[in-house]
């Protein structure tokens, strides 16, 4: 369980330097005319984004997070400026949406939300077998890891490169962190070689978190902090080594083996 709560607010959290891409969300009911299954919706400006759309409820105290589970299984793409996927709750209750937008390499650019949902009854069906991605990487072109899609108690490979900003570090120890905020527990250490600093990664928790990297000097002073955010997911219920839609339509275009038929015989 993670530490910390997702926020549920209306309103994006940009990266510094990004544009606000995501215009706006909606979730809409009646998949299939299934009052609790639903269309979740995002409005975004670039074609090239990647947007995933996590659900979350909340524990207990309101604070944790109790489960975060990536709707659909990956990322989806935009398509007519936008990116939806259908959402078949697997629980009760109040849920909340947290969709975020990534560029096509990974690099985290903003997030938002919309009101939560209450789920009075489970859907009629469960809908597609969510469908996650194999391989691949997100990037900012400083920070590396080694999935698309993460989970806990999996080993990811995090690397960081030296950018230019900051060679003059090359010499010190490399300290990685996970947290919630500036600085968090240590989750490796280890020295540049060649201009790359790498560990192996195993998060322990759902939820939101950052991912920093820093040096220290001789004398104690903290430099080169960098940060970069990810998101850790429920572990998958579908097959993986599939693809999404374009769109996140939740067609049968989604479905393994179904879903390139289709595509073959130009349906």
């Amino acid at each position: 369980m993670a530490g910390f709560a997702v926020a549920a607010a209306s309103c994006a959290l940009v990266a510094p330097g990004a544009s606000a891409d995501i215009t706006g969300t909606t979730w809409t009911p009646r998949v299939g005319g299934d009052p609790n299954a639903y269309t979740l919706s995002a409005a975004v400006s670039n074609p090239n984004s990647q947007v995933y759309f996590y659900d979350y409820q909340l524990a207990d105290n309101r604070v944790n997070v109790s489960t975060y589970v990536l709707v659909g299984g990956g990322p989806q793409t935009v398509s007519g400026g936008t990116a939806k996927v259908n959402f078949y709750p697997t629980t009760t209750g109040q849920h909340f949406i947290n969709v975020v937008e990534r560029s096509a390499t990974g690099e985290y650019i903003q997030q938002g939300g919309g009101a939560p949902i209450d789920v009075p009854a489970l859907p009629k069906t469960s809908g597609p077998a969510p469908c996650e991605p194999t391989g691949g990487s997100l990037s900012n072109g400083e920070f590396s890891i080694s999935s698309r899609v993460l989970h806990p108690n999996t080993t990811y490979t995090l690397t960081y490169t030296l950018g230019a900003d900051d060679s003059a570090f090359a010499g010190y120890d490399v300290y990685f962190e996970e947290s919630a905020g500036f600085q968090g527990p240590v989750i490796g250490k280890t020295t540049f070689t060649n201009g790359v600093a790498t560990i192996q990664y195993t998060p322990k928790n759902i939820g939101e978190f950052d991912l920093n990297v820093h040096t220290n000097s001789p004398d104690g002073r903290l430099l080169g902090h960098k940060q970069f955010r990810i998101e850790v997911s429920s572990a998958p219920t579908g097959p993986s080594g599939c693809t999404t839609t374009g769109g996140g339509t939740g067609s049968a275009d989604g479905i393994p083996v179904i879903g390139g038929l289709l595509k073959a015989l130009g349906l």
